[in-house]
């Protein structure tokens, strides 16, 4: 939204703050409030450390947690992560302006599965360095049941 406003002709300052006065509203509201204030002294200012922003729910527990002693909050602990890639969509076509998206899919033994439109069909050798979205599964997360 700042990168619209400052398309107009307005300074980022001033479209940061508008965007911060206006809670992202809309490029009409914030614009709106650009032109409103254009003129305060502050306008192009950059905004306060801090100015409009809610603190974190996580950090809000914590310190509430802790008599807001950051020291005393416990850190949460999750380990080391490992991954296994499960699937990942591939472009087929000479450009994204020609062609389409497939998907691929790995199963649970470990073969691979190409989904393009309507047919489905096992896939020898996924162009895995082709890929433009990856889906990857932490190792030790909890196992997701069929619907």
């Amino acid at each position: 939204m700042v990168a619209s406003l400052v398309a107009m002709g307005f300074s980022e300052n001033g479209c940061r703050r508008a965007c911060l006065a206006t809670q992202n509203a809309n490029v009409e509201v914030a614009m709106n409030w650009v032109l409103e204030h254009m003129g305060d002294p502050d306008f192009n200012d950059p905004p306060p450390p801090g100015f409009g922003a809610p603190p974190p729910a996580a950090a809000a527990t914590a310190a509430s947690s802790s008599g807001g002693n950051a020291d005393a909050a416990s850190p949460e602990e999750d380990g080391v992560g490992t991954y296994t890639l499960h699937g990942f969509v591939s472009h087929v076509g000479r450009n994204t302006a020609s062609g389409h998206y497939v998907c691929h899919l790995r199963s649970a033994d470990g073969s691979w599965a190409i989904f393009d439109d309507q047919k489905v069909a096992q896939s020898r050798a996924p162009p895995l360095r082709l890929g433009y979205l990856y889906f990857y599964r932490r190792d030790d997360a909890p196992a997701v049941e069929d619907p």
